[in-house]
């Protein structure tokens, strides 16, 4: 008997533990949809010279446009156009130096659908399977000229103005070494 109810408890465990962790999973986080409501913000000092900031910046295109996909419709374009008209006329607000370093802002490309991929980790009877999916994000390359040497600077990086979707930044900061950070808002800052 005592056998019986063992073999039934693992036979349930093993039956019910996919589910539960199946289910815990999608209350939490729909599958390939880490990407959404964040920003990706890549900042460099010039190699030869560290008085330039590279700075790449990448925004899910539904954060960015407020659509999914490339745009179809003449509406979409309008809004993507927008969207361009913001990076060059805000870049300043959007990534902000010190005042001090008078930096000069000069866009050197803006992407408006360029291919990212997520990778995620799957439940699937019990274990994980691996899982990718693409999206489209824009990307917008700039650099920055300052009249001072930007190592150790502030930086103010602030989305919550004019995209308002994006609830979290994530910072790759490039130098003598790669340090990475998550600012867990729109906006706050980090330093070079």
């Amino acid at each position: 008997m005592i056998k019986i109810c063992i073999k039934l408890i693992v036979i349930s465990t093993l039956f019910i533990s996919p589910i539960a962790t199946y289910s815990s999973y999608t209350k939490n986080q729909k599958l390939g949809t880490a990407h959404h409501n964040k920003a990706e913000v890549d900042i460099a000092i010039g190699l030869f010279n560290s008085k330039k900031v590279n700075i790449q910046i990448r925004i899910p295109a539904k954060e960015a446009y407020g659509f999914e996909g490339k745009s179809q419709t003449a509406e979409q374009d309008e809004k993507v156009r927008a969207t361009d008209n913001i990076i060059r006329e805000k870049i300043s607000q959007i990534i902000a130096f010190p005042k001090e370093a008078n930096c000069k802002y000069e866009i050197e490309e803006i992407e408006n659908f360029e291919v990212a991929s997520e990778k995620f980790d799957l439940p699937e009877r019990g274990e994980r399977k691996k899982g990718d999916v693409s999206y489209w994000i824009l990307k917008a390359d700039v650099n920055a000229y300052c009249n001072r040497v930007m190592d150790n600077q502030k930086v103010n990086i602030d989305f919550s103005k004019d995209f308002k979707e994006i609830s979290k930044i994530f910072v790759t900061l490039i130098g003598d070494k790669k340090r990475k950070m998550t600012i867990h808002k729109p906006y706050g800052e980090v330093y070079l």
